[in-house]
């Protein structure tokens, strides 16, 4: 529950710092997008250690926000070094390189997704299934059950000849 709810509380965060930087409002520094990503994700690490649970779908999720805030330092950082603002202004290169860092991020994610599944799938397919080992017991109960046969042997007789 608790993996859940930084890893949902890291979504919102890189979302409202989306919008925030898209609308012009508010350009946090790259040092304070940095220090909120990487607290957050280790948040959600130790909260993971310490559940000992760990599920697909929240760190796809984290993946994701992992992105956006990927995205959200780099365009930060350059409209911090902007100098050629005569060209562009720093506002608008911001949030061109953050709308393409976006969309290259929730694609990547999206192939990504796409190739671990049909992986797994694959992979699942060419497996060849060993039968599981059978325990001593499993051994010794099938001898019990085989029925006794006895061995017959003849000294002195032989069937090739029969003189």
């Amino acid at each position: 529950m608790v993996q859940l709810l930084i890893a949902l509380l890291h979504f919102a965060v890189g979302g409202i710092g989306v919008a925030l930087m898209f609308g012009g409002d508010y350009i946090p520094s790259p040092k304070l997008i940095l220090l909120t990503g990487v607290t957050l994700t280790i948040g959600y690490y130790v909260a993971a250690f310490i559940t000992k649970r760990n599920s697909r779908k929240l760190q796809r999720l984290l993946v994701f926000s992992l992105t956006v805030y990927v995205a959200l330092l780099l365009s930060s950082y350059l409209h911090s070094v902007w100098t050629f603002d005569k060209i562009f202004s720093a506002e608008m290169i911001m949030k061109a390189i953050l709308f393409m860092l976006l969309l290259i991020g929730v694609y990547g994610n999206f192939i990504y997704i796409r190739a671990e599944s049909s992986y797994k799938k694959k992979r699942g397919n060419q497996r060849i299934k060993e039968p599981p080992q059978e325990s001593a017991y499993e051994k010794w109960k099938k001898r019990k059950q085989k029925p006794k046969q006895e061995v017959m042997i003849v000294l002195g007789e032989s069937t090739d000849n029969e003189e």
